[in-house]
């Protein structure tokens, strides 16, 4: 696990967060479960599997490219957002949300498959779309996952006799079960991989996660 750069101030001037970093660098020699280290294929490389295996196509109008699923027709019949994009990485988005398109007639490869289901769960990292990305070698568990998603503003209430767990910023009385809040930490965790993690930015700066922790729990997340 690459570790994080500590020159950031606030960071290194918080005992807790400076705990939680010591204790990873000790517990991850002993951890069996392993996230990572697969390789996410580029943009280009996944809209050629799209495009090759599942009938994806691009659409012009006025100029303008759409990335278009396998059952677009035209514009006029069809939903912007939902059956066609301006831009491959919103696409990307919704693939993650609710998958792939299904085709009984590919001849695409596992190997390719599966290249190309990491693509699309990784959606919600933030990597450069044209190159290839690397995914980290690191040992992480619940324990880990829960203090960091405490440090991004999760919370936990009892309601209905309960244990609920909300997502960051969303209060009691704006609870809508399995939306924005949750039974179980593995359910909240499978929401953020289909849809994201749509915080806003002072919720990032407040919670002075460096970059490496913060790509660790997204790891962790979509796995």
């Amino acid at each position: 696990m690459s570790k994080c750069n500590n020159s950031d101030e606030t960071q290194s001037e918080d005992p807790e967060l400076q705990d939680f970093l010591r204790i990873r660098e000790f517990k991850k020699f002993f951890f069996l479960r392993d996230y990572g280290g697969e390789e996410v294929i580029s943009s280009t490389e996944a809209w050629r599997l799209l495009k090759t295996f599942y009938n994806f196509k691009t659409f012009e109008s006025d100029e303008t490219s759409y990335f278009c699923l396998p059952d677009f027709d035209t514009l006029r019949e069809s939903t912007f957002h939902q059956d066609y994009f301006a831009d491959l990485q919103d696409m990307r988005k919704n693939l993650c949300a609710y998958g792939i398109p299904s085709s009984n007639d590919t001849k695409i490869t596992e190997k390719d498959r599966h290249r190309l289901e990491i693509w699309v769960r990784c959606a919600i990292i933030d990597h450069p779309e044209q190159t290839p990305m690397k995914l980290p070698e690191m040992q992480f568990d619940w324990n880990d996952a829960s203090y960091l998603l405490a440090r991004l503003g999760c919370t936990t209430s009892n309601m209905g006799g309960g244990l609920v767990h909300f997502l960051p910023g969303v209060e009691e009385n704006e609870a809508k079960l399995e939306t924005n809040c949750f039974v179980t930490r593995f359910s909240l965790c499978n929401h953020v991989a289909r849809f994201g993690w749509q915080l806003p930015r002072e919720i990032l700066e407040k919670c002075h996660l460096c970059a490496q922790l913060k790509l660790e729990l997204d790891v962790f997340v979509i796995c």
